[in-house]
Parts: C-alpha cells; sequence; structure tokens
C-alpha cells in the first residue's frame, strides 16, 4: 500500500494496535521453574491458545486469567486438553468468571499419571467432559457449567483412584448436570459435592456405581423439579457409601436404585429439607446398610425386598411411607420419627433373621407376616396395626399407643407376646392355631376397647397384669378350643392379677367386662370390678362352657348391673373356688351373684346396698345371692352382708311412726320436727328443739335446718356461729359484737318505761301477757318478731328473714341462752343497783342535822270508788315530784322488772336445766345436744326450782308491802302489784304469774307435740273461762281488754292443733295467726297511752321547762 501522507499512515498504525488490545483479556502462567509469577498480566487475550498448549504439554504448570469484563466469552478452538505427568490449575484471577464456547459443542479433559486438576472462576458455555484415568485430585470450584443440550452439562468418568471435588459451582441444564460414573474394575473413588446450586426440571445429579465409591453431596441447592439418582449397576465385592446430607431441595427428588450384590452399600441422609419423593426403588435391595436421620420428606419409599441389609429411620417425619414387602435376614428399625397421615397399609414379612424395631414414632400404620424374628416396639403411636406370626419367638411392645386397633394372628410354633405399659385405644383381637403353644402378656397397660380372642391351640396363656380396662367399649372376651371342640382337653388358661375393670359395658350379651366360653383355666386375683354392665347376665363376668376351672381370689365387686341375672358374677363352670371376694351389690330385689352349688366358698364378703339384706337361694346346680328391701311398714338400716362366710342379716324393723317410712330408694323418712339416731341397727327419735329440724318430711340422716348438726342439732357447724334473734346458724364473717348495744338499749328502754310509772295500768300488763305467751303456743311466724322486743327471746324459732345477728365468732346455743339470761336480767339487776344506791343517799341525808325529812307528812289513800284514779296523793299535785323520792321509782322498777321478765327468765333457765335421755341412754341438754348433762353444774336448776315459788314470793312481798303503806316506796310497789285491781282481788298478780308458770311448764314439760297443742289450748281456755267470771280488774276497759286478749290466745291455740293436725291449712292457719295476734296489739296499746297519762305528762314536762 503506498502511503501518501505521514498522518493517515499514523491513524492506521493506532487501529491496528486497538483492535489487537480490544478483548481485554490477559494470560500468565508458572512455569516448570516458576521463572514468571502467575499474574503478570503481559500476554494479551491471543496468547491463550498457545498457554493452554504449553499447560497440556505441562511446559507450565498453572495458567491465570485476568481482566475480563463482565460477560466476556472466549472460544476455545480444542476439543480436548490431556494432562499428564504434572499438576495443571487453570485459574481466573478476576472478580467475575470468565467463559470459554465451543463451536464443537463439548471438551474434554483427561487426566493422567499423577496430575492433580484445578479448575476456577470458569463459565462453561457446552458439555465438558472429565476422564480421571490416574489422576491424583480434579478439584472445580466457583465454575459455571451452562449447557441445555441432552448430554450431562459435567460428566465424570472415574477409572483409577482419585479425589474429586466440586464446590460452589452453578449447574443449569435441561436434562442433566452432573453424571458422575465408575468403569469396572476401577480403583476406590472419594467425591465430593458440596455447595452447589443445581437448577434443572430433570435428573439433576446422576450416581452410576460400578466400582468402589465414596461420594458425599453435602449442602447444596436442588432446583424444583430436580433428583438426585443414585444407582448400583453390578454386582461386586466392594463396598460403596453414599451420604446426602444438609441440602436444600425445592420441591425436589431422592432416588436409591437397583441396589444389589454381595458387598456392603452404606447410605446416610441427613437434614435435608424441602424433600419430595425420597425413594429406594427395585426388585431386590442387598447388603443395605441405610441410615435416614432427621430427614422430612412428603412420600418415602422403601424397596420392595430388602436381603441381608440394616434400615434405620431416626427423628425424621414423612406423611407416605412404603415399607418392604419382604424382610429377609433384614433389620428396620424406626425411632423418633413422624408419620403424619395417608400412611400405606400393606403387608410385610419378616423371616427368621430378620428383625422390625421401632422406637418413639407417632401414627404408624402397618401389616406384619411373621416368619421367625423379632419385633420390637417402643414408646410409638400406632394406627392400626396387623400381625401374622408364623413363629416369631419374640414380639415385644412396650409404652406404645395404638389408635385405631391391634390384631394378630398365631399361625405356628412357640411363641412369646409381651405388652408392657401400652395404650389401646382402638379394639384388640387376637387368634392362634390347633398347632401353636403362646403366651401373652399384658403388663401395665391401659385398654379403652375390647380385648377378642379366638384361639384354637391347646396351650393358649393369656395373662393381664396391672391393666386398667376403661369405658364402655373395653373389657374381654375370650372363645377358647373346648368352645369350638368340646373333647378337647384344657390346657390354656386366662390370668388377671391386680387389675381395674371400670365403666365396661357388653350392649348385647352377657359378661360386661369379661366374657369366656371353652376357655380352660381361669384365675382372677386383687382385681376390681365397678360400674360394669351387661344386657343380659354377668355384670362384670359371665363365664360358660364345659370342664372349665374358676378360681377368683381377693376381688371386689361393686355397682355392676345386669339386664336379667347376676348383677356381679354368673359363673357355669364344673369346678370352682371363691375365696376372699368381695362384692358390693348395687341392684335390689334382682339375683347378682350366680355360682355352681358346689363351689368352694371361703372367707367371701358379700355387701348388700344401703337399706337391704342378704338372700341365699340353693337350687340344684347354682346358688343365687340377691339383696332383698323391706316390705312394707318396715325398715332396715344395715347393709346385709356376708363376711368371710358368716351372714350378718338384722332383718327389718317396724317403721318408728306406724307407716310406710321408707321411700324408693328404702330410705328412712321422718316427720317434720324430728330427730332420730341410729342404735343398734335401729332408730331412735324424739322430738327436735323448735325450728333446730325441717319442718317437713325428710330422709333421717338429713335431721338438721339452718347450718346446724350434731346430736339434736344442737350445735353450730364448723365456721358458724349461733344468731341470738333465731335458731339459724351464721357464718362466722357476719359475727359482730356491736349488736350488743341493741340489747342494751331495748333492757334500758323498758327500765325507763317502768321507772316512770309508763307501765303500771292492768292495759299493759293485759298486753305483755299475750305477746309473751303467743310465741310458747304457735310456730314461728313473722309476727312472733315482736315478741322478741318484749323480752321473749325463745319467739324467733326458726328463720326470719333479715333477723339473723351474731355477737361473737363460734358461739353455740349454752352461750347464748347465758348470755339472753343476763340481758333479760338487766332491768331488775340495774333497777335494784339504783334502788341501793339512792337508799344509801336516803340515810346518808337523814343522819345530817341541817335536813329534815319531808315525807313523813305524806299519806296514802286507797280509793275504792272506781271513778278515782289508782293512787291520790294528799299534798298539793305540784309537790307531788318531792313526795315520791326517786329510791321508790327504782323499787317500783325492780318489782316491775321482774314480772315482765319472769316469762323469759323461767323459760331461758329451764332451757338451761332442760336435759333429756337420748336413744343411746346419753343424758343431753335439749336445747344443745352437743351439753353432756352428766358433767354440768345444777346451777340452773336450782334457779329453775326457785322460780317456780316467784308467784309466791310476789304474794309474800305485798304482804309485807301492806304493814307498811305509810312509806312512800311500799306505797309506790304496792301500785305495781294491786293498783289495777278490785280490792277483793287483790292477790291477783300472784295469780297472773302463775298462769305464765303453767303455761311455761305446758311448752317445756310437754315433749310430744300433739299433747303439748291440746294442753296449751284447753290452758288458755280455762284463763279465759275464770277471767270472764271473776272480772278481776278496776276498770272496765282493763276486763274487756284481757278478755280479747285471752280469746286470742284461745283462737291461736286452736288454729295451731287444727295446724298441726293438717298440714293444708298451714297457710290460711299462718294468716289468722297474725291477725288474731294483731287485735290485742291494736287495742292495748292505744289505751295503755291514754291511762298512762303519757301526753299529759309530756305537756306538764314540756311547761315546767318554759316556766
Amino acid at each position: 500500500i503506498e502511503m501518501r501522507s505521514p498522518l493517515l499512515l499514523l491513524l492506521l498504525l493506532f487501529s491496528l494496535l486497538q483492535l489487537c488490545q480490544s478483548c481485554d483479556l490477559y494470560v500468565s502462567w508458572n512455569s516448570k521453574n516458576n521463572s514468571t509469577d502467575c499474574g503478570s498480566k503481559e500476554n494479551p487475550c491471543s496468547s491463550l491458545g498457545a498457554a493452554l498448549g504449553l499447560l497440556e504439554k505441562a511446559i507450565i504448570q498453572e495458567l491465570c486469567i485476568e481482566k475480563a469484563p463482565d460477560g466476556f466469552e472466549f472460544e476455545l478452538n480444542w476439543r480436548s486438553l490431556d494432562f499428564q505427568g504434572r499438576n495443571a490449575s487453570i485459574v481466573y484471577l478476576g472478580e467475575n468468571q470468565v467463559g470459554f464456547y465451543s463451536k464443537d459443542k463439548g471438551f474434554n479433559l483427561v487426566v493422567r499419571s499423577n496430575t492433580s486438576l484445578r479448575i476456577r472462576g470458569i463459565r462453561f458455555m457446552f458439555p465438558v467432559r472429565f476422564h480421571a484415568n490416574g489422576g491424583k485430585s480434579i478439584n472445580i470450584s466457583s465454575c459455571s457449567f451452562v449447557s441445555f443440550e441432552s448430554v450431562p452439562s459435567l460428566l465424570l468418568i472415574l477409572m483409577s483412584e482419585e479425589e474429586i471435588l466440586i464446590t460452589g459451582s452453578l449447574f443449569r441444564c435441561d436434562e442433566m448436570c452432573l453424571s458422575i460414573k465408575t468403569l469396572p474394575n476401577a480403583a476406590p473413588h472419594a467425591v465430593l459435592i458440596e455447595k452447589n446450586r443445581f437448577e434443572s426440571k430433570n435428573v439433576t445429579i446422576s450416581v452410576e456405581m460400578i466400582s468402589p465409591l465414596t461420594i458425599n453431596i453435602t449442602g447444596n441447592s436442588i432446583g424444583s423439579g430436580g433428583q438426585i439418582s443414585i444407582q448400583r449397576i453390578l454386582n461386586n465385592d466392594w463396598n460403596q457409601r453414599v451420604t446426602v446430607e444438609n441440602n436444600f431441595f425445592n420441591h425436589s427428588d431422592l432416588s436409591l436404585r437397583n441396589l444389589h450384590g454381595d458387598s456392603i452399600f452404606f447410605f446416610t441422609v441427613s437434614n435435608n429439607s424441602g424433600l419430595r419423593f425420597f425413594t429406594m426403588t427395585g426388585e431386590t435391595m442387598n447388603s443395605l446398610v441405610a441410615k435416614i436421620n432427621r430427614q422430612k420428606a412428603t412420600w418415602m419409599t422403601l424397596p420392595h425386598t430388602l436381603q441381608d441389609s440394616q434400615v434405620i429411620i431416626t427423628r425424621s417425619s414423612f406423611k407416605t411411607f412404603w415399607m418392604p414387602r419382604f424382610l429377609l435376614g433384614s433389620s428396620l428399625s424406626i425411632r423418633n420419627s413422624t408419620f403424619s397421615g395417608g400412611n400405606i397399609v400393606g403387608s410385610t414379612e419378616l423371616d427368621t433373621l430378620s428383625h422390625f424395631k421401632l422406637y418413639q414414632v407417632s401414627t404408624f400404620s402397618r401389616n406384619l407376616i411373621l416368619r421367625g424374628g423379632y419385633v420390637l416396639i417402643d414408646r410409638s403411636n400406632i394406627s392400626t396395626f396387623n400381625v401374622e406370626n408364623h413363629g416369631s419367638k419374640l414380639f415385644w411392645i412396650q409404652k406404645s399407643t395404638f389408635l385405631k386397633g391391634f390384631n394378630m394372628s398365631i399361625r405356628e410354633g412357640e411363641n412369646s407376646l409381651d405388652f408392657e405399659n401400652n395404650l389401646f385405644v382402638g379394639p384388640i383381637k387376637i387368634s392362634s392355631t390347633e398347632e401353636t403353644e403362646n403366651l401373652w402378656k399384658f403388663r401395665n397397660s391401659t385398654f379403652l376397647s375390647r380385648v377378642r380372642s379366638n384361639t384354637y391351640s391347646e396351650d393358649e396363656s393369656i395373662f393381664f397384669k396391672n391393666c386398667e380396662f376403661l369405658g364402655e367399649l373395653s373389657g374381654i372376651t375370650l372363645f377358647g378350643s373346648s368352645f369350638e371342640r368340646p373333647s378337647n382337653k384344657y390346657n390354656s388358661n386366662l390370668n388377671i392379677d391386680n387389675s381395674l375393670f371400670s365403666g365396661n359395658r357388653q350392649p348385647k350379651g352377657s359378661g360386661g367386662s369379661i366374657y369366656t366360653n371353652g376357655f380352660g383355666d381361669i384365675s382372677i386375683h386383687k382385681t376390681m370390678f365397678s360400674n360394669n354392665t351387661a344386657s343380659f347376665s354377668g355384670g362384670a363376668i359371665f363365664v360358660e362352657g364345659t370342664r372349665v376351672a374358676y378360681r377368683s381370689n381377693g376381688n371386689t365387686f361393686i355397682n355392676n348391673k345386669a339386664g336379667f341375672i347376676g348383677d356381679d358374677k354368673v359363673v357355669g363352670a364344673e369346678i370352682t373356688e371363691i375365696s376372699n371376694d368381695s362384692y358390693y351389690f348395687s341392684k335390689k330385689d334382682s339375683p347378682s351373684l350366680v355360682i355352681p352349688t358346689a363351689a368352694v366358698l371361703t372367707g367371701n364378703t358379700i355387701v348388700c346396698p344401703y337399706l337391704t339384706h342378704v338372700d341365699n337361694k340353693k337350687s340344684m346346680a347354682s346358688m343365687i345371692f340377691a339383696c332383698s328391701s323391706c316390705s312394707d311398714g318396715t325398715y332396715t338400716l344395715t347393709t346385709g352382708n356376708v363376711t368371710n362366710g358368716i351372714y350378718n342379716n338384722p332383718g327389718c324393723g317396724v317403721c318408728p311412726y306406724g307407716k310406710n317410712c321408707t321411700d324408693s330408694q328404702q330410705n328412712v323418712i321422718i316427720p317434720g320436727n324430728i330427730w332420730c339416731q341410729k342404735v343398734d341397727d335401729a332408730l331412735g327419735c324424739m322430738q327436735c328443739p323448735p325450728g333446730y329440724c325441717p319442718s317437713t318430711e325428710h330422709v333421717w340422716t338429713d335431721f338438721c335446718a339452718g347450718n346446724r348438726t350434731g346430736p339434736l342439732c344442737g350445735g353450730c357447724s364448723a365456721g358458724f356461729s349461733s344468731s341470738m334473734t333465731s335458731t339459724n346458724c351464721v357464718p362466722n364473717e357476719k359475727c359482730n359484737s356491736a349488736w350488743m348495744v341493741l340489747f342494751i338499749a331495748i333492757s334500758m328502754f323498758y327500765l325507763m318505761f317502768l321507772l316512770f310509772s309508763l307501765g303500771e295500768t292492768t292495759e299493759w300488763k293485759t298486753f305483755f301477757f299475750v305477746v309473751q305467751c303467743y310465741p310458747l303456743i304457735t310456730k314461728t311466724n313473722p309476727i312472733r318478731v315482736i315478741s322478741f322486743f318484749f323480752f321473749n327471746f325463745q319467739s324467733l324459732s326458726g328463720s326470719v328473714s333479715g333477723w339473723d345477728i351474731c355477737i361473737a365468732s363460734d358461739m353455740n346455743t349454752k352461750k347464748k341462752l347465758i348470755i339472753k339470761l343476763g340481758f333479760t336480767l338487766l332491768i331488775p339487776l340495774v333497777s335494784g343497783i339504783l334502788f341501793v344506791i339512792f337508799l344509801s343517799i336516803h340515810y346518808i341525808r337523814k343522819r345530817s342535822p341541817k335536813l329534815k325529812n319531808e315525807e313523813e307528812n305524806a299519806t296514802l289513800l286507797i280509793s275504792e270508788d272506781s271513778s278515782e284514779r289508782i293512787m291520790a296523793v294528799v299534798n298539793e299535785p305540784q309537790k307531788d315530784a318531792q313526795r315520791d323520792p326517786f329510791r321508790s321509782r327504782c323499787a317500783k322498777g325492780l318489782m316491775g322488772g321482774m314480772l315482765l321478765v319472769y316469762t323469759n327468765t323461767l323459760t331461758l333457765t329451764f332451757d338451761l336445766w332442760n336435759c333429756r335421755t337420748m336413744p343411746d341412754s346419753s343424758s343431753r341438754l335439749y336445747m344443745d345436744g352437743n351439753v353432756d348433762c352428766s358433767k354440768s353444774t345444777p346451777f340452773s336448776f336450782v334457779a329453775f326450782i326457785a322460780l317456780l315459788f316467784f308467784p309466791i314470793f310476789v304474794g309474800y312481798v305485798r304482804h309485807l308491802l301492806l304493814s307498811r303503806q305509810h312509806h312512800p316506796t311500799a306505797r309506790r310497789v304496792l301500785v305495781v302489784l294491786q293498783g289495777g285491781y278490785k280490792k277483793k282481788y287483790a292477790w291477783w298478780e300472784s295469780y297472773s304469774m302463775a298462769r305464765r308458770l303453767i303455761i311455761v311448764m305446758a311448752f317445756v314439760f310437754a315433749k310430744d307435740s300433739i299433747l303439748r297443742h291440746y294442753l296449751l289450748c284447753i290452758i288458755c281456755l280455762v284463763f279465759l273461762c275464770i277471767h270472764i267470771q271473776l272480772q278481776p280488774c278496776r276498770d272496765r276497759s282493763g276486763n274487756v281488754l284481757e278478755t280479747i286478749g285471752l280469746s286470742c290466745l284461745s283462737l291461736i291455740s286452736i288454729t295451731a292443733l287444727v295446724k298441726h293436725e293438717n298440714e293444708n291449712v298451714v297457710g290460711v292457719a299462718a294468716y289468722l295467726e297474725s291477725v288474731l295476734i294483731l287485735i290485742p296489739l291494736a287495742t292495748c296499746i292505744p289505751v295503755g297511752i291514754h291511762h298512762s297519762q303519757v301526753t299529759k305528762r309530756f305537756y306538764r314536762w314540756i311547761r315546767n321547762k318554759r316556766e
């Protein structure tokens, strides 16, 4: 080219230089002598091909590539490189991979003669094949193999003993990403595939083993739809090991196929996640040792046949699980694993040398055919387990749960089957053939479903020890060999020891807990049968069949029921020995125990239901024990029983009240207000204190009301105290001592009432007499609350809503009576104290020379004229207060208080002394049955006797005062005693006290309530007639009001009598009583206020204050 311009020549040279540098790829190497450092960046990309040739010829040892832009690809012209004799490396030093591509769609690398090949950071855009034939190792790291051909992206063909390491690389393909093949007669290889990423929808990793190989696949990511496939091609004498662990399967699979041969294949799978299908396929796998640990998969399949193999599955979880069809000289062990659903139920057959083990496995469901070998199941949950045993010598299940069912059929041989600490939720079916000898042992297990057995074996033994059969579906049903073939011997036996049968039910047959037919020797020891039922016979046990021996010892039968006969047991055996059994019959008038007449009974105990007795009827074939109820009009309080063969039947007693006294449950019913006590298997009854017992008919054991308890219901239950205002017992937390102020205030009110001459007229005396006697005549009524305020603390017996007042915690009835007596005597006590004080002051003043006695000029005029009032003072009215000293008022208050509280004092004193002889001959305080009278002091008795003579004492005091009428104090007291009566009936106050005494005596001494009501009715009528005849009051109004009061009391007593005789009129009678008691209250109070001149005195007091 002819160049005319130097400028144009320079431009052409610059363009050629830029063209040479445009690939931006530099190569360097280390030679044999390391004369050149790798990474010098001196040779342009055009020297890469020559450098590869130098690497192949071993002129250089390490080829380095660097400084390539992103996505750089270099065309590789060589189809193959063959390395021999030296270690070789192809290393990219940059941060990104450098890509190789080839027009020939493939590239071969051959490693020979102790060569170690290292490849790093290369992206191969075509299939690569490594032939390892005599090399030391191949190390591939941080590379990419991208190919969408039908051949593997990377194919490793292993011929000699090399170590292969593939790590940190990317495989992307359509068909197969990585394929590893070993050639026949090759030396052992070791392959590590670690932390790579595979993206394929087909086979991701394929391993074909013909020669020895150890391969470890760990920490890899398997793309969606991918698969790791491992297969053994030919039989050989080399052992192989495959480990697959800690990989991430994105809904991809792991497959182990066609393993056979005499050498051992070790296969370990652990901690892989996202696994979909985990399969071991093939007709037969020989010499497989598989360990599967901490593995989860949707589907797992074991091969059809495992021969001379061992499979261990631990801490794994599978939704669907296929077990082998045959285990031939193999062992399958599953530990701490879960099979959550969809388990494939087939059959697995074990031969003589095979073993099947389950440890802590959840929801496992399988069928087993045993031909020798042994089965061990420990702490597992089994859904359905079907076993066909053809001679397994050892079958052991412990601490496991069978959810749906357990079926075992024994076909041949001598077999031992041990079940310990298991829970059987589903039904259990066991059977055996005639050619077998079997020993079944169930220990410390719980059965929620029935155990059923059909045995043809003449040597069948079934043991249950420390077992529980709970619920309606549980129990035992056994059919022995003599059931089908009566001529057979009965060497089979059933032994039950120290077990529990509770709530079992046989809805269509006999034997609620145990039914046996044709089962030879039956022994039941120390076992409890409770609440079991059968629709026909034998609520707990039904035994039938010929030549059956039955033995029973130390068992307990409680509340079992049968629809026809034998609530507890029906035994039709030929030889029966029953000793030390305890029967608690639940049904009345129905045979509960049916046993052969020839049975040997030793030391048995039979206990009937409450209120029944034992009947024993003997027939030609059977002894029938039953419990019988008492006939109408009779009762029993005992439980009929047979103890150690001795009958204890006290019989039935006559009802204590002359009529049918039992209900449908044979409980003794007693009338209201009656308390009963059991004495020598009979009832001793007596009248209950008012308000202590229920007022209506009740079962004799429910005899107390208002939280009361103890003999005669005299005490309060724990945590309760006696109420001051009723017979109830109230919780301790409601007690408050501040209520004492109320009782003291009532006493002080009446003290003022008496001191200031407000209660001296006959109207008030009539009022107090009616109100105080009313609660002694009739039963509890809300109107009786009024009597409480007029010093009759007996008035509130029973429950009056809102009037339960408690003043101290844990206060018993006796203390309450003493406190009531103290409040009652407070009025006369305070009056007496004031009288003594003012009398002492009077004598002190009388001895003083400066004071004169102003009382000598006062005289008392007792007028007979009815127009005049009770008392008149001769001196001027304005000096009346001075002529009537306060000590006279105190003396009047003392006498008036004694008259006012006499009724209640008499009643309370009697209550503190009144002792009754109990049915058990002990002496108890009637109002507090907890007090033993033999240990109490006689003080209350002495006081009561003294009060009996109080009416005479009142007459004697009146006689003494008449001789001292000139004294102001005597005059005041005489006004209280005789001021309202005519002269010839001046003694009438003593008669009035005698009336109170008679009513109280009738109330407390008449023990029978009917007698009491009749006496009180007669007494009230007699008092009414006496008053009408004599008319003792000075004023006509006093006589009329007294007549009204006595008439009302008489009518109330008649109403109370009718109410007691006829309960149908209780409501009407109570209403009538309320009306009758209101009549004297409505008449006496207004007239009494008027005659007491309360208004006039109050007006005079106001006027004096103003002046």
